[in-house]
This record gives C-alpha cells, structure tokens and sequence, in this order.
C-alpha cells in the first residue's frame, strides 16, 4: 500500500498528501493496485528531474548530505556496509543502533524513542538489503535498496538507485526515491530497468508528517555538529518523490 493518508493513531496534525509526486520527465510505469485513493493519488510535478532532485534536497546533492550523518558505511573512512540487522537493543554505541520508532515497534529501554540518527550507506555491489529490524531518523542509501520480510522504518529514506519494497517492510514518513519508478508488480525472474522503484506484497509506505519533521530536525542537528555556525531555522527543504 502506497498511503498519502496519516494513521491518525500514529499522527494527528497535519493534512494528507498526495501518495506519489512524480517529476515531470520521469519515466512511470503505474500499475501498484494498492494505492491509496486510486491512480488520482498520483501528481505530477512540472519539475524535470534534475529540477526536482534540487528541490527535494535544498540544492544539495545526496552525497553533501550524507556527509553530514551521525553514521556512516563506505565513505569518509567509515568501513562498508557488510549487512546487518538494525536494532534498538544493541549499544548506543553500535553503528547498527538506530532508535526505535515506537509505537510502531516496542522499546526495552527508555530513550531509545527519542534517538534519530541521520544514516548515509555507500551500496555495495548488489546494494543494501534488510530482511528485518528497525530504525528511525533519516536513512540514505547512496546506491540500490532492497527491503524485505519485516524491516520497519520510521523517518525519511532516500535512496539514490533501485528500490525494492517486498513483504512485510513498512516505512512510516516518507520514502523519496530520485530514479524512475515502476510501481507495479513483477515476478523475480523479469529485469528491471535501471533506476527504477518496485513495491510487491503486503508492504506499506505511508505519508506521516510528524516522523518528517522529527527527521528534518535531526538532519539539522547533523548539519549543526558538522559546521561551527549555527543557524536559527531547518536548512533543507523536503519534497517526497515517493510518499
């Protein structure tokens, strides 16, 4: 399902959105049945998608803002993503901690509800693949994303290349995907075309503006640690590709 309706259960301000924006020159093959309100909860933009891609990150590029996260694979020294599961109950100070995102899952420890790190992945060959765990914040996948079984994430993800969202996973916040997308079903045996955003199974992505805006101020405490000035308001503007 592909909701640009709340779960006024999980958030109870701000208004319902559109499930998909699109740019205006990219290619869309819509044929995902579960989206929200039916094919009229696809828009358009009149951005082309170099346009659209500088308005969605504030006139940055992924690889500027990934250089501003808490946690780090592949790039800036950091070692490179040999998989994982993201978990709340490891230490604080294990690179695959990254909240919890309650009440969507249940928290062990106090705290770990309020902790939102900003995670930026360099892909390996193959890209990065979750079968499970969970996390929240904002998570950026400089390369393709294959999610699958019960990952759940609560936050803004961004993902550069391919995106694959199967099974169970669920994203509660907004999922911005900066290739062409096909939102549609396809056996696993058929070639996707590069750049491209596949949704399959039970899985959910749903429009929740609190989990944006708690993820937009972690990207600004980011920012705010990794330069010595200050600013008094968020520095980046968002816009979802794909809601």
């Amino acid at each position: 399902l592909l909701s640009g309706k709340q779960d006024d259960a999980l958030c109870n301000t701000g208004t319902d959105v559109k499930a998909v924006n699109l740019a205006s020159d990219v290619s869309a093959d819509i044929k995902a049945k579960n989206i929200d309100g039916g094919l009229s909860e696809v828009q358009r933009s009149t951005y082309t998608k170099a346009q659209y891609a500088n308005y969605v990150l504030g006139g940055n590029s992924p690889e500027a803002i990934a250089r501003l996260a808490d946690i780090k694979f592949g790039f800036d020294g950091a070692p490179a993503w040999a998989g994982g599961t993201p978990d709340a109950d490891l230490p604080r100070t294990n690179k695959l901690n990254w909240g919890c995102n309650y009440p969507v899952v249940d928290c062990a420890r106090d705290g770990d509800e309020k902790y939102f790190p900003v995670v930026a992945i360099q892909a390996p060959t193959g890209g990065v693949q979750f079968s499970g765990g969970y996390g929240q914040g904002i998570l950026i996948i400089l390369g393709d994303l294959h999610i699958n079984g019960q990952f759940k994430y609560s936050g803004i993800v961004i993902v550069v290349g391919d995106l694959d969202v199967n099974g169970g996973a669920q994203v509660q916040g907004a999922l911005i995907g900066l290739g062409d997308v096909a939102l549609k079903s396809l056996p696993a045996s058929v070639d996707k075309d590069p750049e491209t955003s596949l949704f399959n199974g039970n899985a959910l992505v749903r429009y929740n503006s609190c989990t944006v805006a708690t993820a937009q101020d972690a990207l600004t405490k980011a920012q705010m640690n990794n330069m010595p000035q200050a600013f008094g308001k968020r520095t980046f503007a968002w816009y979802e590709a794909v809601r």
